[in-house]
């Protein structure tokens, strides 16, 4: 994983840097925006795991489907609610969590058989991944 990281990190240093300002205020807001994202996906997983009426009508490939999608929408929210307390105190875990979730983001649109938004997944997480490493030095 290292490595990977590495070789991000090198790839992202040809890009401009923010401001130091900048960076300061992504690193006091992510904590929070990460929270709440994490309540709200977590939130929408159970609704969508628990909506058994009418899941119940589906069958075979859609269903496997939707619960597919549904897992990965909880793994995502307890990643992002998981990573709240490290980003606070600014320990290199919570900027850990966010790394493996934007790989989770990559991943998912090929484990869930949605071609359609490889491309779109690989474009947002090229940018989550520029701030992420933006903001890797705050994290000890």
């Amino acid at each position: 994983m290292n490595s990977l990281i590495n070789t991000l990190s090198d790839f992202y240093k040809r890009f401009p840097n923010l401001s130091s300002s900048v960076r300061e205020i992504i690193v006091e807001i992510m904590p929070w925006i990460a929270g709440a994202s994490g309540l709200l996906l977590v939130l929408m997983a159970a609704i969508d795991l628990t909506s058994s009426p009418f899941v119940s009508i589906l069958q075979g490939p859609v269903l496997a489907y939707l619960m597919l999608s549904a897992v990965l929408t909880l793994i995502s929210g307890v990643l992002l609610l998981s990573s709240f307390p490290p980003l606070r105190k600014k320990q290199k875990r919570g900027w850990m969590l966010l790394f493996f979730l934007e790989i989770l983001f990559i991943v998912s649109p090929v484990l869930s058989f949605n071609l359609g938004n490889i491309i779109l997944n690989l474009i947002l997480a090229g940018v989550g991944f520029y701030f992420l490493f933006q903001v890797r030095s705050a994290y000890k």
